[in-house]
């Protein structure tokens, strides 16, 4: 598109001079991509004259992302399972996000919604688990999918809460919605998509995933409240090649943190449903990954999950 061409004199010249972006068109760039784009899968910003921003496999966003030049012109948006998730689940990968992608900043961050069907017997989070304790056989759940961060996030509280459920696979959130209103299931992990069944009284809500509680909800606990151990946030964050100069990830992440600072960004977050402004320094976003990947990685050996 015309108004994201970058200017190529500039970028030679600043290319030519050992400098990188000193044109302020860039960081103009920038801010548009991630202010116009929250909650997309990935984005990829090309170094050339172009954006292209649709979706694609993890296999193939890492890869190609991963064999770019490594001049921070080609930008991955990506939820955090890309690292902490996915390494666990697949037995083989074509690259190792670990070694081939570095991590510039996070973007955004949204809660789970631990959901019922409202004709069950459970009125409160400590009900639910109470209810499915003695639950014989183990109530069913749904998921988004296998191996999906809502997947992990029940089977995190099974752990935790030291109960049985049954993993029922649905392809998306929304036949998974459909399947606990309708009685298949008894209860699901969404995201802001079950916001509206919630509030038509179509699902009940029980908890938050995260440590916090939610601004919407405020009357729900955060599971962390009960089970201290638990936090299931989903964070999505940019990327670059790993062998993307230092001075080009840190005018990347201030630019980012510029962006994600402005109150107009939170509206379109909150307007969209798709969580709130996350903004972390990279020893912090260190410390994320790291949990997450730990906490991932434990339950998703411990239930032998694997995707082909």
């Amino acid at each position: 598109m015309s108004e994201n061409r970058f200017d190529a004199a500039a970028h030679a010249r600043s290319m030519r001079d050992g400098g990188f972006w000193v044109d302020k068109s860039f960081d103009e760039f920038l801010q548009r991509t991630v202010a116009a784009t929250p909650g997309k899968l990935a984005l990829l910003a090309d170094r050339a004259d172009r954006t292209e921003a649709r979706r694609f496999t993890y296999a193939e966003l890492g890869d190609l992302v991963a064999r770019a030049a490594a001049d921070g012109y080609t930008i991955l948006q990506s939820a955090g399972s890309l690292l902490t998730v996915n390494p666990h689940l697949y037995a083989t990968m074509p690259i190792d996000p670990f070694k081939d992608l570095l991590p510039v900043a996070t973007i955004t961050s949204d809660e789970l919604l631990l959901t019922e069907n409202p004709a069950l017997e459970p009125k409160s989070f400590r009900d639910f688990i109470a209810y499915a304790g003695r639950a014989r056989p183990p109530l069913l759940y749904g998921s988004i999918g296998n191996g999906s961060e809502h997947h992990l996030a029940m089977e995190l509280l099974k752990e935790q809460a030291g109960i049985q459920m049954t993993h029922v696979p649905y392809r998306g959130g929304g036949p998974a919605a459909i399947g606990v209103m309708g009685g298949e299931v008894a209860a699901m992990f969404g995201g802001g998509s079950v916001t509206p069944l919630v509030q038509a009284g179509k699902l009940r809500a029980l908890a938050i995933s995260g440590r916090k509680r939610s601004p919407i909800f405020p009357d729900l606990p955060s599971i962390s409240e009960i089970y201290p151990a638990y936090d299931v946030t989903i964070w999505q964050a940019l990327f670059v090649p790993t062998a993307t100069p230092p001075q080009v990830v840190a005018r990347l992440r201030a630019a980012v943190n510029t962006v994600i600072a402005q109150p107009e960004f939170a509206e379109k977050l909150a307007a969209a449903g798709s969580g709130e402004p996350f903004g972390t320094t990279p020893n912090q976003m260190a410390a994320l990954i790291r949990a997450d990947d730990e906490r991932f990685g434990r339950v998703i050996k411990a239930s032998g999950l694997k995707v082909e």
